[in-house]
């Protein structure tokens, strides 16, 4: 199943604590609690078959009837990752019935989302910021005086000290001291 077509080839749910692979069915069954020791936390294993998609007869009838998408000769496996998926999520993506590989997909694209924003909203708090010179965010370091003047880099810092932009006020050894 190509990548870009937001349905997984495969589902996996490995417990947190223990290893044990669930089932779909199981979790279904248990409302998304592990087997073996009751962990409600789990990591959550997309993996996606690359290639180009088949056009026989049946593949075409499986894409018409069923929505599944059926990949040729298989190119490249990608697998993707979502830890700690709480009890309730699991148990969710579980009762999509034969829909849960699109919604498993979907989850992850979200919790990656919100991952990544309370992340950089935590490096924000201390102490991250933009680049003057290209906007990407950074965290200034210590070792790194450019970062003190607002630069992610030496090339950042250079091409903005060729291009005027950085006053001549401006001076990186100071900066540094001050810190």
């Amino acid at each position: 199943m190509p990548l870009d077509q937001h349905v997984a080839d495969e589902v996996q749910f490995m417990c947190e604590s223990c290893g044990r692979e669930q089932a779909v069915r199981q979790l279904r069954k248990l409302n998304g609690g592990c087997l073996k020791c009751g962990d409600t936390t789990w990591r959550m294993t997309l993996t996606f078959h690359e290639g180009p998609v088949s056009v026989s007869p049946v593949a075409l009838i499986m894409l018409w009837v069923f929505d599944v998408y059926v990949v040729g000769r298989v190119t490249e496996t990608i697998h993707l990752v979502t830890p700690k998926v709480p009890l309730a999520d699991a148990a969710e993506i579980a009762r999509f019935g034969w829909k849960y590989k699109r919604a498993a997909c979907k989850y992850m694209e979200l919790r990656r989302e919100l991952d990544a924003d309370s992340e950089r909203q935590s490096m924000k708090d201390r102490g991250g910021t933009n680049c003057a010179r290209c906007g990407i965010f950074f965290m200034p370091a210590s070792d790194k005086p450019w970062t003190h003047v607002g630069y992610c880099s030496k090339g950042c810092f250079g091409s903005a000290n060729i291009a005027g932009e950085v006053s001549p006020s401006t001076d990186i050894s100071s900066s540094v001291a001050g810190s």
